[in-house]
């Protein structure tokens, strides 16, 4: 639904799916199908992750950062830690984490943890 509403709005939408490639490239054949992650990210203004396979977790996020052409993340399955993520130079957001007024992710607080006001 993600791929379909982005290229409705004129998007050029490429897509890599490490399992599902053979079902999307029937169900939306104005995908530019990926032969990797890594070709996926090259020239890409964003990229947004919408499954949590055990390959995108184990990405070479520097490599990932270099190959794009504006290193934008929209993390929809919060697989990649915010800090880290910024550190190697993302503009990063995790769907369902907080940010505060400066962009940056507000401090999760640990069950039964008190913050000093």
């Amino acid at each position: 639904e993600i791929a379909r509403r982005l290229v409705e709005n004129g998007a050029q939408v490429r897509a890599y799916d490490p399992v599902g490639m053979m079902r999307a490239a029937t169900i939306m054949p104005e995908l530019i199908m990926a032969e990797d992650a890594y070709a996926l990210a090259k020239g890409c203004d964003a990229l947004v992750v919408c499954t949590e396979w055990n390959e995108f977790m184990h990405l070479d996020m520097e490599r990932v950062h270099k190959a794009m052409r504006q290193p934008v993340i929209v993390d929809g399955r919060n697989i990649y830690d915010p800090v880290e993520m910024a550190r190697l130079g993302f503009h990063y957001r995790g769907i369902g984490r907080g940010y505060g007024p400066d962009g940056q992710p507000i401090e999760e607080v640990q069950p039964g943890e008190v913050r000093e006001q």
